[in-house]
This record gives C-alpha cells, sequence and structure tokens, in this order.
C-alpha cells in the first residue's frame, strides 16, 4: 500500500552538504552519489534518496525499498 500522505510530509528534505559529498553518500535508489546542494528526503531509517528517486516509490509502497522499514499508510485493510 502507499505511504499515508501524513507520513511522505513529515520526512526529512534538506540539501546535500560537504560532509554527504565527502562520505560519497549515494541515493540508495539510483545509486549516483550526492553533490552539493543536491535536494534529498531522510526516511527515519537514516537511507537517503533524490525526491524524484523516492516519491514514485512511497506513492505505491509504505516501505523503505532497501531496508523495508515501515511508513504508516492510509490502506485500512493493510
Amino acid at each position: 500500500p502507499p505511504a499515508a500522505k501524513s507520513e511522505i510530509e513529515k520526512l526529512k528534505r534538506d540539501k546535500a552538504d560537504q560532509t554527504m559529498v565527502d562520505q560519497k553518500i549515494d541515493c540508495a535508489v539510483c545509486k549516483d552519489e550526492f553533490k552539493w546542494g543536491d535536494d534529498f528526503i531522510e526516511l527515519p531509517c537514516e537511507h537517503k534518496y533524490h525526491p524524484d528517486c523516492i516519491m514514485p516509490w512511497l506513492e505505491q509502497h509504505n516501505s523503505c525499498p532497501v531496508c523495508r522499514f515501515e511508513l504508516k499508510t492510509d490502506d485500512t485493510s493493510y
């Protein structure tokens, strides 16, 4: 089921800083390393994604694609 819109709205959104660049942190979906100033979304499990990579996933799934950490869903049958 999709992640609840209220859960998606609460996710940390930020821009990549020099530390992320130095540590070669990459988007867990596309595997591109974040460049300084790139927008990212961080799930509660601390996996980081480009918004364009993770949003389509969260519109269909309520979990992290890497570790399966679950976000709440509005789907009452789930």
